[in-house]
């Protein structure tokens, strides 16, 4: 995020009529939205509940996401509160040993986990959040359980492609492990390989790191990013009950949030963000980003909600759209309640692609050019 998108970002919030200071301003609508979503979303256990289904259930995408935005909101104690009941009901409390189940909640009367395959990009975020955590906050032994998940995803979690290089996949069981693969593109911000690379030293991290502009400039098409592809390409029969290949929606999205986020100084972060401009192309003749697109045909359906919007605010500005940007921010804004949460209902998923996408604009959340979380 440049300078100069963080103070576009800040003179439209003076247009929204907030008052204050403009850095103040923008702050303290990230941490006022950081204080709903923690109110409204992670109980006093230290678990985060997505309530779209009936007594919620939790996911290892929404404990990782808890821990990182805790880290950036400094806000320890919610942090080890997610990490302990992360630990203790996703992995047995071996957390690193083994990987933590991706979904746990009521199943037959009884709580327990009821999805036990991994979820690698919150493994990933994760292991990033540990050690980034004890850089900044000097705890050595958060470190130590950082570098040991980081060198488990690496080990079952990635798979090396002759010539193409090695990327991660989506869990450590039920999807191919020798190439071609399937891959969720928006597992792997690349500020996040890079950060566990510079923290680990772990080879096969330098490698996802280094593979990922490749990735995205193979399987993007038409500038837009894809919710699940073939890498290096399909099969010629696709194994049954893997996911659809070829569509954009709620998963894509987020590979252009974490494009926006990257450090334009980080390497491959230019090839990542010219890889993804369609939906820019999209917004200049459209209000609000579409709910899918068809990669091939660029057809697409249904209107995205407000996460969705969020979600492109940091891009738009790493590509100097500024009157894009403008608008997908007033369509945002315009649904943040006195809890400090957006839309009625507030919508988790939606929640934490709002935390991100503002908190990148407001200068809350800032990578440098090898991927660490900078603080001040």
């Amino acid at each position: 995020m440049t300078d100069m998108a963080r103070r576009n970002f800040l003179g439209l919030l003076g247009a929204a009529a907030l008052t204050g200071g403009p850095v103040m301003m923008a702050r303290e609508l990230w941490q006022s939205s950081w204080r709903g979503y923690r109110h409204g979303f992670i109980d006093g256990q230290g678990r985060v509940i997505d309530y779209s289904a009936n007594k919620g259930f939790s996911t290892s995408e929404g404990q990782s996401y808890g821990m990182f935005l805790s880290l950036v909101a400094g806000d320890r104690a919610t942090f080890r509160r997610i990490l302990n009941w992360t630990n203790t009901n996703m992995a047995g409390g071996r957390l690193g040993e083994v990987l933590a189940a991706w979904k746990w909640g009521l199943h037959g009367g009884k709580w327990g986990v009821i999805g036990a395959n991994s979820a690698a990009d919150a493994d990933a975020w994760m292991a990033y959040s540990l050690l980034e955590a004890a850089r900044i906050w000097k705890d050595h032994n958060l470190g130590a359980e950082g570098h040991k998940l980081a060198t488990r995803i690496a080990d079952d979690e990635s798979v090396a492609i002759n010539g193409f290089g090695r990327v991660l996949i989506p869990g450590a069981s039920d999807f191919p492990d020798t190439p071609p693969v399937i891959v969720d593109p928006s597992y792997t911000p690349l500020f996040l390989a890079r950060g566990i690379a510079r923290a680990t030293n772990l080879p096969k991290w330098q490698a996802i790191a280094a593979t990922l502009p490749r990735l995205m400039t193979t399987i993007c098409r038409n500038g837009f990013a894809p919710d699940w592809a073939w890498a290096p390409q399909a099969p010629a029969s696709p194994p049954a009950g893997l996911p659809e290949t070829g569509t954009g929606s709620f998963d894509a999205i987020r590979c252009y949030l974490w494009a926006g986020l990257t450090a334009p100084e980080t390497e491959g972060s230019a090839t990542v963000l010219a890889s993804l401009k369609g939906m820019a192309r999209y917004l200049a003749t459209h209000r609000a980003p579409p709910q899918s697109v068809d990669l091939a045909s660029q057809a697409t359906h249904g209107t995205g909600g407000i996460g969705f919007s969020a979600a492109l605010l940091p891009y738009l500005a790493a590509l100097g759209r500024h009157r894009l940007l403008h608008q997908q921010l007033g369509r945002v804004l315009a649904q943040r309640e006195t809890s400090g949460l957006f839309g009625q209902p507030a919508d988790y998923y939606s929640e934490n692609l709002i935390l991100f996408g503002l908190g990148g604009l407001s200068g809350s959340i800032r990578f440098d050019k090898q991927g660490g979380l900078i603080t001040s």
